[in-house]
């Protein structure tokens, strides 16, 4: 099979064109990632490029396991209809620096964020929230994290969320801001919080409801891992009609004619992947060839693709629905006028590099005084190895992407 070089097109394009060099930003390279940084006041979060450089290029001192000298704490808070959030708190021995909550993405995830082990890069369940806490606390963070509202904890031996059908059912957008800022106003209210500074770290979905919980509640700075940048339609319709039809032109289509035969379908039937990606095109290939021709055209491929989108289980669901009331990522997070760090994997699928690109772009036309962009090659969307594009893994976290968070969160707290 052709293996897909095109369809991730560096999200596509990437990032190796160089940035147009300008006095409020520039690109920098550091070994295996890079960095893009803008700034202008905010002094104590000014990022020293000599040092980034030379952080960098060392081993990475953060710890996959749960810090030593930290203590972790059931904790139980309280969010709006009554609903109230299981967490935990990780706190260092020395008390901390500052606050930090942890903002799931999409899904049902629970607070440590796991994942199955067919999910995983290394083939052992996942924990992405944990393992994020806990690399945040060994850097002298304390953290929060907690369930999803409607999610009860994690089944080990099913490998999946339990979760309340009902409640997790009828989440909306706001519940899910709600709560957020529920969790920093919980953090206040703790003995020697009250004057802490907090940080949000939003992941995925997470990085839309970052901004709109800090309208809400004091916050001090934005941390966001494969962010959003349109909404959430926009982004999904990308994932669903316009990547797969990248890929079915560069992987299937041998004969480069830009039209799919039978033929040009049946090796593709011994890879399960493959053939669910592409919906068992094989199977439905009569209902698809809409002309009849034996020949299915990019056009016919987009309209099948564009139908699995619409009947999509999810596509009439109130978190769905409610997205579609939001004003995108773009035109909310400029308003916060903190210190701002997105951090993006070069090889993610589902919130590509030019999401990152437009909310790069948005943020510099509000002149934003202190907002930081660091990418990382070969990793996805949980900041995993990903082989390639179609392939996503969900964790673990590289060491790196760990690292370099951590050293921005000391250097601005």
């Amino acid at each position: 099979m052709a293996q897909p070089t095109s369809a991730c097109l560096a999200a596509l394009i990437a990032w190796s064109f160089a940035w147009p060099r300008t006095a409020r930003g520039e690109e920098l390279r550091v070994p295996e990632s890079r960095w893009l940084e803008s700034r202008s006041g905010f002094e104590t979060a000014a990022l020293d490029a000599a040092a980034i450089l030379s952080s960098m290029s060392r081993p990475s001192r953060v710890r996959a396991e749960a810090p030593r000298t930290a203590s972790e704490v059931p904790v139980s808070i309280p969010s709006h209809d009554g609903w109230t959030l299981q967490g935990r708190l990780t706190v260092p021995r020395d008390g901390g620096r500052a606050s930090i909550v942890i903002i799931h993405g999409s899904g049902d995830y629970d607070m440590d964020g796991s994942v199955p082990d067919s999910m995983t890069a290394d083939g052992k369940p996942g924990r992405l929230y944990k393992q994020l806490a806990d690399a945040l606390t060994e850097a002298g963070f304390v953290v929060l994290r907690y369930h999803k509202r409607g999610v009860l904890g994690w089944d080990e031996r099913e490998q999946a969320s339990v979760v309340d059908a009902e409640v997790f059912g009828g989440l909306e957008v706001e519940d899910l801001v709600a709560d957020a800022a529920a969790a920093v106003r919980f953090l206040r209210t703790l003995p020697g919080e009250a004057g802490r500074k907090v940080l949000l770290v939003g992941h995925s979905e997470g990085t839309a409801l970052a901004p709109l919980a800090a309208a809400r509640e004091r916050v001090d700075g934005l941390v966001l891992m494969g962010a959003m940048a349109r909404r959430l339609d926009a982004v999904r319709h990308d994932s669903v009609v316009e990547k797969r039809l990248e890929w079915a032109r560069d992987a299937l289509d041998q004969d480069r004619d830009g039209l799919l035969g039978m033929e040009e379908l049946v090796p593709q039937r011994a890879d399960p992947f493959t053939k669910g990606v592409f919906f068992d095109l094989f199977d439905r290939f009569p209902w698809i060839d809409a002309d009849g021709d034996s020949r299915v055209s990019m056009a016919e491929l987009r309209a099948e693709f564009e139908r699995t989108l619409e009947n999509d289980d999810w596509a009439d669901t109130p978190w769905y629905l409610s997205h579609l009331r939001m004003e995108p990522n773009s035109a909310t997070l400029p308003s916060f006028r903190g210190p701002i760090l997105i951090m993006q994997g070069e090889r993610d699928s589902q919130t590509p590099l030019s999401e990152a690109r437009l909310l790069d772009e948005a943020i510099r036309a509000s002149g934003h005084p202190d907002h930081t962009i660091l990418t990382f090659p070969g990793l996805g969307h949980a900041f995993s190895p990903e082989k390639d594009c179609w392939k996503p893994t969900l964790g673990p976290m590289d060491g790196k992407a760990l690292q370099a968070l951590a050293d921005w969160a000391r250097r601005c707290y």
